[in-house]
């Protein structure tokens, strides 16, 4: 039994729905979702308790949990969906030779904001190493003639996720939670790591081309 399945196992029975399923949210996010399956001791046993437990918080909470084993199970990326710049909504189909990067970010964002030029400079340099960045706006960006304004002189592929799309856009799928960030696919869309600042990009790039993961 790890630590995480302990601690949830000392709470008790009364309300351990709530409090376990919160423990192992921040636990995932802290240890960068160390649990990544939902096979692991601690969903297991969230689930199990929410199945066997008729009370409202557990009913959510195996609503929850099973849209996070959705995510977790997710292990590549073969396109991203959103707006584009002439307000289009379009499926890119990502080619599976490729590497890409996700930008996750938003207007409303003053870190994305802030880190906008730079980021923009690791995406050149990324071209060069063979890696496209795909920025895409995230669920709670603002009105999308905002956004528009924002990138029309910007380079590379941008694209609009609207809040009505909140729950099937590619940043709920991945479970993405703050932003800036970013999620690194390599050849056939496949999932190889997470980062939440623009400098670890390249080095991680660097190191997946050479096979060290």
């Amino acid at each position: 039994m790890d630590l995480a399945m302990l601690s949830a196992y000392l709470i008790g029975d009364e309300c351990v729905c709530e409090v376990a399923f919160g423990l192992f949210i921040r636990t995932s996010r802290t240890l960068g979702m160390d649990y990544t399956t939902c096979t692991d001791s601690l969903p297991q046993y969230l689930l199990e308790l929410a199945s066997r437990d008729s009370a409202g918080n557990c009913r959510k909470t195996r609503a929850e949990l099973d849209f996070i084993c959705n995510v977790l199970a997710t292990k590549s990326v073969s396109s991203v969906a959103g707006l584009d710049r002439n307000r289009k909504q379009i499926n890119r189909l990502l080619n599976a030779d490729s590497m890409y990067v996700l930008h996750f970010w938003g207007m409303w964002c003053a870190h994305c904001l802030q880190q906008h030029p730079d980021i923009m400079r690791v995406a050149d340099t990324l071209q060069q190493m063979g890696c496209n960045m795909i920025h895409v706006a995230g669920d709670n960006s603002p009105k999308f003639d905002t956004w528009k304004k924002f990138v029309e002189d910007q380079s590379g592929e941008h694209l609009f996720t609207s809040r009505s799309d909140a729950r099937s856009s590619i940043g709920e799928r991945l479970a993405v939670s703050s932003y800036p960030s970013y999620v690194v696919l390599g050849k056939n869309g496949e999932i190889l790591g997470r980062a939440d600042a623009y400098y670890q990009l390249v080095p991680m790039i660097r190191s997946a081309q050479l096979g060290k993961r």
